[in-house]
């Protein structure tokens, strides 16, 4: 598609969202492929990471991978 001037390209976000249920080292792992396979990650993406009530360290992980990228929620 072309744009004539003056016309804006609408860019969009797309929202990955992970279920996760007392998996820390597995969320921890696929926030790090993401991480890694976008250099702008937060530019391209928005994160929602969903947790069953783990009852492992899986809320400290996506927490702390939501201070460093705050598009991981």
């Amino acid at each position: 598609m072309r744009f004539g001037k003056g016309q804006k390209m609408l860019l969009m976000r797309a929202l990955m969202v992970i279920l996760n249920k007392d998996n820390a080292e597995k969320l921890r792992e696929c926030l790090k492929s993401l991480v890694n396979q976008s250099a702008k990650l937060c530019d391209d993406f928005e994160v929602l990471v969903l947790d069953g009530a783990s009852g492992d360290n899986s809320s400290r992980v996506a927490e702390s991978f939501s201070k460093l990228y705050p598009c991981v929620k």
